[in-house]
């Protein structure tokens, strides 16, 4: 497993226990599922690229150049989490739900694969 593997892995059991601990699972079992997880962390660092995006014209300003770089690398930085989040969720969904077949472009029909042709 790289690295990127097993740091998705310890978020997937962090969230697990933090969201057992949070709420009862009487009440939300829909909350372990992972793909609710990608959802919200993309969301939350949505919101977090946009503030330092925003913050970064003030810090711009008040702090110098320095800081102001440093504000912009972190918003990258969220936006590509935020990337990488919406990318693993979709492979989630694609996994639970399997896109129907679809045919070739001149019958429209799907194709019997254990027809010999």
């Amino acid at each position: 497993m790289t690295f990127l593997e097993k740091y998705i892995h310890f978020l997937k059991i962090s969230f697990t226990y933090a969201v057992a601990a949070k709420f009862s699972l009487a009440f939300y079992p829909d909350l372990l599922y992972y793909n609710n997880m990608y959802k919200i962390l993309r969301i939350l660092f949505c919101i977090l690229t946009v503030a330092l995006a925003a913050a970064a014209v003030f810090v711009f300003i008040y702090a110098g150049w320095i800081w102001g770089c440093l504000v912009i690398v972190c918003a990258f930085v969220f936006g590509a989490l935020m990337v990488t989040f919406k990318q693993l969720q979709e492979k989630e969904e694609k996994k639970k739900n399997p896109p129907p077949p679809q045919g070739d472009f001149i019958f429209g029909k799907p194709s019997d694969e254990n027809k010999e042709q």
